[in-house]
């Protein structure tokens, strides 16, 4: 590998004598300037998002509001009819139209749509009985979003993710499954493939007061790539982060040596430097998957590594696992002896971990989402 450039000169960037810690919303809006990141601890996720549906959109009419707060109502609903549900069969059926209102609130809440009551899934899967033991064959066709065709899972990825967000006709099961962090390694082991997320170490902010510009870096370590026989020089390539960020010089942490990614072209600011911190990780953070916990640092950051031909089957996160629960939602509701052999495949174990810690994690991506602010679960009992 040829040697790598020197990373820029800086320092950490500290708000109020704090290093800026990493979250998708680095700073948030304040009532007179943006104010540093707090993370929100919320016993109840659905209270929360309809306290921050009243409070938050006052831009919305009072109209918007009344069907959103429906939609969520609704969500919660078939949320706890899914956790008491006896029939496992039953779960993901009611876990899909728990997200399906979950989003229909979203959009109405986060987009120019007023009202989403002529809306379609927007989403369809090939039933073919050929190939379902091993998920080879099925297929999820998707239907673009209009005026006069409210096809809902379009309209989500362009208000979740805007210009990350692009629409295609169709996409393989095997691929969605594959994006799902939550039993990779279980999917990977039985496609005998290796693994293709790593673990992002840590993020760093920094800022030049000198040449008043700023930037972030994130590590890596190298062992964790040479475990999945990722070559170093792939991970910005296979990641889709090759037009934002550069590979600079190594560092070395309790022995282990971190491999050092850093923003290409740093963000000049005339004020704050914490204000562009938004911008920066805007510019990227849809290329990331994350793992929501109840415990510090309460966020676990991954890349998913994969072929630049594979680039066009990958969807932001939040949609891989709606997608997903739309097709187990479909199996179960009109052909629920195919999910049984879905169980008994050598994709059985992923799929039941899915089932039983998705959800959860799902339901607090879109409470961070609704308030543009990372949202947890506290750990007390």
């Amino acid at each position: 590998m040829s040697r790598l450039p020197e990373f820029k000169k800086g320092e950490i960037l500290k708000v109020r004598t704090r290093p800026l810690p990493f979250s998708y919303w680095p700073m948030i809006q304040g009532k007179r300037r943006n104010e540093l990141h707090l993370m929100i601890f919320a016993r109840s996720p659905w209270a929360f998002i309809k306290n921050i549906i009243n409070t938050k959109y006052n831009n919305k009419s009072k109209d918007c509001k009344i069907e959103a707060l429906a939609y969520i109502d609704q969500a919660e609903d078939f949320y706890e009819s899914a956790k008491n549900a006896k029939i496992e069969a039953a779960k993901p059926l009611l876990i899909y139209y728990c997200f399906m209102n979950l989003i229909k609130a979203f959009i109405i809440t986060k987009s120019e749509v007023s009202s989403l009551s002529k809306a379609r899934h927007g989403i369809s899967v090939e039933a073919e009985e050929k190939g379902i033991s091993v998920l080879k064959n099925q297929v999820l066709s998707i239907y673009p979003y209009s005026v006069n065709n409210q096809n809902l899972f379009d309209k989500f990825g362009n208000t979740l993710a805007r210009s990350h967000y692009k629409y295609h006709k169709s996409y393989y099961i095997k691929n969605i499954l594959s994006q799902i962090v939550a039993g990779h390694r279980i999917f990977a082991k039985a496609r005998g493939i290796r693994e293709k997320f790593i673990s992002i170490e840590s993020f760093n902010f920094y800022v030049d007061k000198t040449e008043k510009n700023t930037w972030i870096r994130f590590y890596i370590y190298s062992d964790d790539l040479e475990r999945i026989d990722i070559r170093q020089k792939n991970v910005l390539v296979f990641s889709r982060l090759n037009s934002t960020f550069k590979q600079v010089k190594s560092i070395e942490k309790n022995s282990r040596r971190l491999l050092n990614f850093e923003l290409e072209t740093p963000l000049i600011y005339t004020q704050r430097p914490a204000d562009k911190s938004r911008i920066i990780v805007d510019s990227f953070r849809h290329y990331l998957w994350a793992m929501i916990t109840s415990m510090p640092p309460y966020r676990k950051y991954y890349l998913y590594l994969v072929d630049k031909k594979e680039h066009v089957h990958l969807l932001p996160q939040l949609l891989s696992i709606y997608a997903l629960f739309y097709y187990l939602g479909s199996v179960t509701r009109y052909q629920p002896h195919l999910f049984t052999k879905i169980l008994n495949g050598k994709y059985g174990a992923q799929i039941m971990d899915i089932i039983n810690s998705q959800p959860n994690q799902f339901i607090y991506h879109m409470a961070s989402e609704f308030a543009e602010q990372d949202v947890t679960q506290p750990a007390i009992v």
